[in-house]
């Protein structure tokens, strides 16, 4: 394909069954179309908008570690940067976007449920409560627009429950927060603390297991591989695994 267009991605979304009102949440990258976007990142926001409904809402990581000092952490909920990719940066910034105020693991969201799933957001990146949590417990989705399992945040949401022996936090104290509204505050909040601690995961051991349960949905758009998930499967499943196999995803 020489160009991607608005009404080619909703088609392809649409092949995958996407249900309409559901949360989605997104894992992107722009590049793994191969070809150009007409009218770039926005449009694929239009087109997952469109496929979703009004009464959907769009949840999309915006992860913030390369921009926080841990010596002196400040974080701007309007204005720090997403490290999750073109689409995730032009979304945060969407004059309707609401965004949650963790200082590395928040995340974005557009819809009719937007401020609840974004409202607490004050401990751990994934826990009880978090915007993470919250798409298991609206019965949501996950999608991989170019993405792969590697970034499968709701496997997070896992860890947290089942409590692997290999997990391990650390806190970020005297966190400045600004705040949509310019008001700041501080605050002390949860990060983990396994890569910087030499214990390596490999979330993409765990797509065989996806496929084996026969739990995703796929399609392909230029070049991009987009599957789909259930966020109650990707949590269960990922949940068992954890319980009987915790080493599967760690490096040896």
């Amino acid at each position: 394909m020489k160009s991607i267009s608005y009404k080619d991605l909703v088609e392809g979304f649409k092949s995958i069954s996407i249900p309409k009102g559901t949360t989605l949440l997104v894992h992107s990258s722009m590049k793994s179309f191969g070809c150009h976007i007409e009218g770039g990142p926005m449009t694929v926001i239009d087109a997952l908008r469109e496929v979703c409904g009004d009464d959907g809402n769009i949840v999309m990581p915006t992860l913030s570690f390369s921009s926080i000092d841990e010596d002196n952490p400040f974080f701007d909920v309007r204005n720090t940067p997403s490290d999750c990719g073109i689409i995730t940066e032009v979304f945060r910034q969407l004059p309707y976007a609401y965004r949650s105020v963790h200082v590395v693991s928040s995340a974005a969201v557009i819809g009719d449920k937007a401020e609840y799933i974004t409202q607490y957001h004050h401990d751990t990146p994934c826990g009880p409560g978090s915007p993470y949590q919250k798409i298991i417990e609206l019965d949501g989705h996950v999608l991989f627009i170019g993405a792969t399992f590697g970034s499968n945040t709701l496997f997070h949401v896992a860890e947290e429950y089942v409590d692997p022996p290999y997990m391990c936090y650390k806190a970020i104290e005297d966190v400045v927060v600004k705040d949509a509204k310019g008001d700041t505050f501080t605050h002390t909040f949860t990060r983990y603390n396994c890569a910087q601690t030499g214990i390596r995961r490999i979330l993409a051991r765990m797509e065989p297991i996806f496929y084996e349960k026969r739990v995703i949905k796929e399609t392909q758009i230029g070049q991009a591989r987009i599957m789909l998930i259930s966020a109650v499967d990707n949590f269960e499943i990922s949940s068992k695994v954890l319980k009987q196999n915790p080493n599967l995803i760690l490096e040896t």
